[in-house]
Formats: structure tokens, sequence, C-alpha cells
């Protein structure tokens, strides 16, 4: 079998170019992506082979095995630099070594896992290596724009070629023009971009960028994905780098939901919906006689800190609209729900906030100042929707619908019903123009706030969404208060792609997620957000310790969720299960922060084996889910030649050697065989001196 190949880029889960049975091959400015295994395997390479000018990534953790190539005998032979290899065969003098970081945004796909084409952008980086590497080709790459070809399939500086369909009918679907697709093997797909809500295709990759998008998967992008544009405005800054690379370096958090709410035992404001007309109005009165004062934010944040956590998330205002600050935003309209003949809007002039009760506390300045003492980060979070202010009607559940609820919201009034448990809301008139521009007003009124009265903020934790006709002034809003903080990460909710961030919430990614946005796990250690009163709901600390671990493994954060009872306590099941964890995290937080994962599917071993690396690449941590017993065997590490292998919290070093087959073998000593003796209750951790851990 012959091959020509010229400027094509291959991402492969496996081999960057993988197949042994190929001759007179002539390869030139080529990119071969691989995920695991070789850089290449070649076929014999025969007089009528021609391999240079192309680029490699080193993909298997053992070094000498870069890439594989058959002799024309019988001999299968391994080199470990592209040096060596032109020494040997007299090809790839002038090839070179890459990694994904070579592309705007590309990772190493995984084996049996649909990679998305929006998720990738395999244009050149400006300054990457394989940017004018390759060599001139008569009519083929004449046009180049720099000093010489760019290796891979995409000439830097010049429209990107057309992959898929074009422009034209296909049935009763109209496809427009297909995003440029990568080429690709072993499990990344090609072909057109997926649709959006109206059958067209997202929209061209950005000029730069560095695939800032939600994954497809992601539920509340599905809701808004139909009016809120994949790609966004030009003029639009997301966080900066080094507030990215901060959040990464977190990986545990607290989020605590808290308010009127507290005072029921419901799961945050939820219930309102569900709740017949005499008891809503019971809850808004609750404003009147909440009085926490059990409440002390450095009680909280001592616990917070001493227990290992980073960052905390509080909820200054959730969705029944009762906010936990001192806002100067006014209420003008809302529900008299047990007004004669039923409910009926009412003016009104009301804050709504802890201010008007008999605390009068600022709740959020207090957490802050606290949290600054304690140097934790600072997580606010606020809810889109407001359920008490009638001029947020019918936006995301509002218990007030209106005649045209579904063209506002993109959902019918039967849709809402179901999410109130069946409660039938009453319909009332559309909102006015000058209303819908109060809302926004109010909307955008109150996150100023947050970002000017409270100092630096970490991030702000969006939350829900309003709909397609409130979309262009929250853009607006959103643009808005990046010039107010530049680094505030901003959760993706409600905002699709303008986010910094996202939440998977209550589960754990099976996999690493497949996007360049940045992710934190939200889960609740007792089934609800808000203070749950019943200990057997209660998950204990290593529940907490095996999610963290596999969150921070697979590249994310994790963050728990509890909520304080309505006197501002937490419930000692909870502070059990924070202090177990804080305990394990004293033996082994070295492994947690501020780690990163290992590339591609190197994240783990089997069921039981998680794996994070130090930033500089310097050392590799393998966490045992269970004891491994006497020995623990690693098929995809190889430990530096005297270098020492120890388990945290173990202070002589572990015997070690690499067998035959290249697995390392750990010996774990006979004193911790004894479960009284071991460094901690759950997982334990081995710090490694790996080598091939550069990526």
């Amino acid at each position: 079998m012959g091959i020509v190949a010229f400027h094509n880029t291959t991402c492969s889960a496996g081999d960057g170019f993988g197949s042994a049975h190929w001759q007179n091959g002539i390869f030139r400015n080529n990119l071969f992506m691989g995920g695991r295994n070789r850089a290449i395997s070649t076929g014999s390479l025969t007089p009528y082979s021609s391999l240079d000018y192309n680029g490699y990534r080193r993909n298997h953790p053992e070094p000498t095995q870069f890439i594989r190539w058959f002799d024309g005998k019988t001999n299968h032979l391994f080199v470990r630099s592209l040096e060596e290899f032109a020494k040997v065969t007299g090809h790839e003098r002038h090839g070179i070594e890459v990694d994904y970081d070579a592309f705007i945004r590309g990772a190493p796909p995984q084996k049996g896992v649909t990679t998305e084409l929006e998720q990738w952008d395999l244009r050149l980086r400006p300054g990457s290596r394989a940017v004018d590497a390759g060599v001139r080709l008569p009519n083929i790459n004449d046009d180049f724009t720099g000093k010489g070809p760019d290796l891979g399939a995409h000439e830097q500086g010049q429209p990107l070629p057309h992959y898929g369909p074009r422009e034209g009918h296909i049935g009763t679907a109209r496809l427009a023009d297909a995003n440029p697709a990568p080429a690709a093997t072993d499990g990344a797909r090609t072909g057109p971009a997926a649709g959006t809500g109206d059958g067209a295709s997202s929209p061209p990759l950005p000029a730069g960028g560095d695939r800032m998008r939600l994954p497809k998967t992601d539920s509340h992008w599905r809701r808004v994905e139909s009016y809120v544009e994949h790609e966004p405005d030009a003029d639009y800054q997301h966080a900066p780098a080094a507030a990215r690379e901060a959040f990464g370096d977190l990986k545990y958090g607290i989020r605590i939901h808290w308010g009127l709410y507290s005072m029921l035992g419901d799961e945050a404001s939820w219930e309102l919906l569900k709740m017949p007309p005499e008891k809503k109005q019971d809850y808004i009165n609750l404003y009147r006689t909440f009085n926490p004062t059990g409440f002390n934010a450095d009680e909280w944040m001592d616990l917070f800190k001493r227990n290992g956590v980073r960052v905390f998330a509080f909820t200054a205002k959730h969705h029944d609209g009762f906010s936990m600050f001192d806002t100067k935003a006014r209420v003008r309209q809302c529900v008299n729900w047990t007004a004669p003949g039923g409910p009926r809007l009412e003016a009104c002039d009301r804050a709504f906030s802890i201010m008007e009760g008999p605390f009068q506390r600022d709740i959020v300045k207090e957490l802050c100042e606290a949290a600054r003492r304690h140097d934790l980060k600072i997580n606010l979070y606020y809810s889109h929707p407001d359920w008490f202010d009638a001029d947020f009607r019918p936006y995301c559940y509002h218990p007030l619908q209106t005649p045209s609820t579904k063209e506002l919201t993109r959902e019918t009034a039967a849709a809402h019903e179901r999410r109130s448990g069946g409660q039938r809301h009453p319909v009332v008139p559309d909102p006015t123009p000058e209303e819908t521009q109060r809302m926004m007003a109010r909307h955008r009124a109150q996150l100023a706030e947050l970002l000017t009265n409270y100092g630096p903020i970490d991030q702000i934790c969006l939350d829900m969404w309003l709909g397609p006709a409130a979309w262009p002034p929250l853009r607006e809003t959103v643009k808005y208060l990046r010039t107010l903080q530049p680094n505030v990460m901003f959760r993706a909710r409600g905002i699709g792609n303008y986010g910094d961030y996202y939440t998977p919430e209550g589960f754990v990614p099976a996999s690493p997620e497949n996007t360049g946005m940045p992710w934190m796990v939200i889960y609740p250690l007792a089934g609800i957000f808000a203070y749950q009163p019943d200990a057997a709901k209660y998950k204990g600390g290593d529940w907490l310790v095996r999610n963290l671990v596999d969150s921070v493994a697979k590249g994310g954060n994790f963050m728990f969720a509890i909520g304080p009872d309505a006197n501002g306590k937490f419930h000692p099941k909870a502070i059990a299960a924070m202090e177990e964890a804080g305990a394990w995290l004293r033996v082994n937080g070295e492994a947690i922060y501020p780690t990163r994962s290992r590339p591609g599917d190197l994240w783990h071993e089997g069921e039981d084996i998680r794996f994070t690396r130090t930033k500089d690449n310097r050392f590799l941590y393998a966490f045992c889910l269970k004891w491994p017993g006497e020995k623990l065997v690693l098929r995809t590490v190889r430990a530096q030649r005297g270098s020492k292998i120890t388990m945290l919290g173990v202070t002589p070093p572990l015997d070690w050697r690499q067998d035959g087959d290249g697995a390392l073998v750990i010996d774990t000593p006979p004193a911790v065989q004894n479960e009284a003796n071991r460094p901690c209750r759950h997982v334990f951790a081995l710090k490694i001196a790996a080598e091939g851990e550069s990526q």
C-alpha cells in the first residue's frame, strides 16, 4: 500500500499515525498528533519512501518508544527521538516535535469518545513551532504567508478550507456552510458542526481565542443556545488567562445556600412555586422575622479554611428575589397573593432584602470581609430570575404567567406548571416595554452592586436564564460588568459562551470534559442545596475525598453544597464530614492543589487509580481509591532512575522497580498493612518523579 500525504492534520486517541502495513510512503508538512502509544508506526520504508518536514507528538510514556518502524525484514524497532530516527533511516532530518498547544484549541481525543468539532480549533497558534516549519511544494503550497509553509492542514493567515456540504437543500433541511473540519482519526469525528435551535450550523470559528465554549451536553446551554449566539461578540473579553489559571488552582470549594427558605427546611426557594397563594404570601412575609443571630462570618471562614476549602460560594440572591445584601435597587411592582378576588399586581417600593427585617446586617459584606481575613476566594451567587418582582414575569418559572409565555421564554405555561408540581399560575398581562426595561435595569444594578461594594470578587455564580427578548440587554449587562472587574469569572448559566466557567451539577463527569472552558462540579452533601435537618441524609468525609480526587484528576474543581439553619449554624453532620475531609487534606493536600491533570486518558488506570501532576511536571501523584495491598502496579508510569517514591504521610521511601514489561511495581511497607498505621482513612496518594510527564 502506498501513501502520499501533504499538509494533513491527524488527531488520534492512539498513535499519531498508526499503520504497520504500508510501503512507499511520501509524507511532507503533516502534523501527526496522537493521544497515546507512538508518534508514528511505519511500514517497511522502501527506497521510494520519503518522510521529512513533519511534526509529531510524543505520546507513549516509555521514552524509547517515540517511533516504531519496521526494518523491512522481521523486526519492529523503536527509537526515542527524531534524531535517532534520522540516523538509522535517513528520514525526518527536518522533522520537529509538537504538542496540542500548537493549535488555538486542541486536546488529545479519548478512545471511544466522540470529539465534537466545535470543541476544537486546529488553526495554528501564533508563535507555534509548526508555523513556517514546512517545505515548499510547487503547485501545492506556493501561497504560504510567512517565511515558509506551515505544518498541518491550515496555513496561518489564509482562509480556512471548506469541508462538508455546501449551502443548499437536502430533503427539507436547509444546510448552511459547515464549519471547517480538521482531519482526524481514531475517535475524532469530522463533518458539519451541530446546528443551532433553528437548524443552521454554528457560526465559524473566531479569528483568535482559546475555545472558551460550553460542551453541547451542558443542560443550561441547551436552554439558551437557540438565542444566545455561539460565538461572543468581537468586543467581548473573557476573564484573562491569569484568572482562569487561578480558578484551576482552587480545586476544593464550598457552596452555601441560605435565605428565607432556611426557616422552612425547604430546598432553597423552589418550594415557593408549589405553594398555594396563602402560603406564597406567608413565605414572602418571612423577611419580617428572619433574624439569624447565631451567624458569625469568621466562624464560618475559620471552619472552611482549616479544613482545606479554598473558595466559598454564597447565595446573594436566590430565585425568590430576597437579597442577602444591602441592595439599593428597588422593586416597584409585586404580587398580593391574598388580595380579594385572587392574586393581583400591586405597586410597591421595597428592596426585599436582609436590611428590611430585624437582622439589618449586610451578610454578603461580612462574609467577604471575613473571607479576605482568612485568605479564601469569593464566589457570589446571583439568580437571573426574580419571583418577587412582578416586572420579571414570566421569565424562568415565574409564579406569574402571561399570554406570551411561550414566545418570551421558549417554554409553554404547562411546562412552567410541571416545574411547579402542577400548581397553576395566575395569568396576568404581558410586561410592557417599560416594565421590561425596569426589570433589566434592576438586574444590572444589583450585579453592579456586588462588583463595586464588596472589593475584588473572584467569581459571580449566575444561575438560570431569562428569555430571548431579554438577551440583548443581558448581553450588554455582561459587557458592562466586565468593565467593573475584568478578572471576575462568570458562571456560564444564562449567558452561554460569554461565561468563563461552568458547573456539572450533582455528578462528576465520567471522563475529562472535552472543552476549553474551566469547570467545577457542584454536588450537595445531603441531597439538597439548602439546610437539611435530617442527619441520615448527610454523606461523610470519604464521599467528599473521593469526589474531590475524581474531579481534580479529570481537570476540574469540586465544590460541595450545604446550608446553615435559620440561625446561621451548620448541621453537626456537615461539620463532621468537612473535618474528616480536612484531616485527609492535611496529609495529601500537595497532591490536590495546585496540580493539573495528566493529558488524554492518562488521568486514571482502571477504576481504582487516579492521577494528578505538579504544574511544572516534576512529580506525578497516584491516588489509590482503595488500599493497594502489598504492592501497586502502574502501567502508564515510568519512574526516573534513582528517584524516590513516597506515600504521603509515610516517612520512609517505598521500594520500587520497573519490570520487564515496563510496568512500575511499588512495594508498600509491611508496617502500613495494618490499617491502624496508615496515614489516612480514605484514598492513599503516592508521589513519583516520573519520566515523560512533560506535556
